[in-house]
């Protein structure tokens, strides 16, 4: 059942962030969740931790010095990053977005950090190059995503970020995420900004999942997953249409292949920030948001800015435009 945009916001306040993120989720992907691809948080090193149990038990037996939770899940440690919450140092280390003077991102002197935005909507260009490689490890990977975190954060508060109404899913529901990141999470609170990251993080799987079907993309299941959607070849190619598209190519414009890169070499930029956002072995995002090892209070507003940024930034499917 689709939610209106007044009853979302309702919703969360009431029924708690991720209740509703899944609520919007469903409607493209159904109920149906594979046990394997949220099941296990995965750092930059290959290893892994099961999530529950274990996660908790680990964070409270954590030797003084390091970051960790005392058995209330009050902070040891209120300077360390996301002090409440129950991450691994390693998943810690991919997520937490520093100012930018602790952490040297690409682009010295530039405000963008490497990234390139459309000069209309403000949102990203996928017709660009990443400032890293596409085979770059993970941890420069989410450096990488750290500065366009930043980078996405200081546009939206400057106003220089808007969501395009093309027919994509939740276009109201980002503009408002948009205004509360913009007013510093004022409207409800100390969850505003948790509330923005995992809304945002719902439209992320709703808009790729409905860009993928308007291809003609199917499933092995009963639905298409986020991980099979993004490294599907349908996926890609309609991101390189939809620009072709809207840019005119034809009429001057350098062709792109279905990296959706100008000039056909390389993996388009928006391509590339979803793959490894949403990556285990990367910042993990959307599980790590989801399945609750991020506490409300420590949600970054550099996080919910990515979030949106990449949601507001997939294009809308195959036909719907207009």
């Amino acid at each position: 059942r689709h939610l209106s945009h007044m009853s979302l916001r309702t919703a969360a306040c009431t029924r708690g962030p991720r209740s509703v993120a899944r609520s919007i989720a469903s409607s493209a992907r159904g109920a149906r969740r594979r046990p394997s691809t949220v099941g296990r948080i995965r750092g930059s090193t290959g290893s892994t931790v099961d999530e529950g149990a274990r996660a908790m038990e680990n964070s409270r037996g954590r030797s003084a010095g390091r970051a960790g939770t005392s058995g209330d899940g009050s902070a040891e440690r209120p300077d360390v990053a996301f002090a409440r919450s129950k991450l691994t140092d390693d998943v810690r280390d991919m997520l937490w977005v520093p100012h930018e003077a602790e952490d040297p991102s690409f682009g010295r002197d530039d405000p963008d950090e490497g990234w390139s935005f459309d000069p209309a909507s403000g949102l990203m260009d996928p017709r660009a190059s990443p400032p890293a490689t596409a085979d770059c490890d993970d941890r420069t990977a989410a450096r990488a995503l750290r500065g366009l975190a930043r980078a996405s954060l200081k546009r939206i508060r400057a106003g220089d970020m808007t969501v395009r109404d093309d027919g994509a899913a939740h276009a109201n529901l980002l503009s408002t995420l948009m205004e509360e990141i913009r007013g510093g999470g004022r409207t409800d609170g100390p969850t505003a900004t948790y509330h923005a990251l995992a809304l945002s993080l719902a439209a992320v799987e709703r808009r790729c999942v409905d860009l993928y079907v308007s291809t003609g993309g199917t499933s092995r299941g009963t639905s298409p997953m986020l991980s099979e959607v993004l490294a599907s070849e349908e996926f890609s190619e309609a991101i390189a249409r939809q620009r072709q598209g809207r840019d005119g190519e034809g009429r001057g414009r350098t062709p792109t292949d279905a990296s959706g890169v100008a000039g056909g070499t390389g993996l388009g930029a928006l391509l590339w920030a979803l793959r490894r956002a949403l990556h285990p072995r990367c910042m993990n995002l959307r599980n790590v948001v989801w399945h609750g090892f991020i506490a409300p209070p420590d949600a970054q507003p550099e996080l919910a800015a990515l979030a949106l940024a990449l949601a507001a930034s997939v294009p809308s499917p195959v036909g719907g435009e207009g």
